[in-house]
């Protein structure tokens, strides 16, 4: 559960903020001691989301090649700046990818993206 505020439309934050954006990507998985083998990353600022759910299984010790995310609307060019460091498969009809760290991709390289991510919501 992620507490983003008040909302408008289809969902969309009416004050986005720094905190909010932190509460949604990232205090979650704080409390998850333990890595999960299969994230799903679907609603707001899913490009962070998803780098965030591969730097939180290995901050807890998961192997790299063992961490799978799934992306739903994997479509949007929005969510790919981060191609280059992950391998991924999506089904032919499908709106959702399977996300999956290439061996040389290092925690730096995806903090360094997120950044990017991050600085393009303001």
């Amino acid at each position: 559960f992620a507490d983003i505020g008040p909302t408008r439309v289809f969902g969309l934050p009416l004050n986005i903020t720094a905190k909010n954006m932190y509460q949604y990507q990232i205090a979650p998985l704080l409390a998850e001691p333990q890595p999960f083998d299969v994230y799903l990353v679907d609603g707001r600022y899913r490009g962070a989301c998803l780098l965030v759910a591969f730097l939180h299984a290995s901050a807890r010790g998961a192997p790299h090649h063992a961490t799978r995310v799934i992306c739903h609307d994997c479509q949007r060019k929005e969510y790919h700046l981060a191609d280059h460091l992950l391998q991924f498969h999506r089904p032919s009809e499908g709106r959702a990818c399977v996300y999956q760290r290439l061996p040389t991709t290092t925690n730096q390289q995806l903090v360094e993206i997120w950044k990017q991510v991050y600085q393009n919501y303001w």
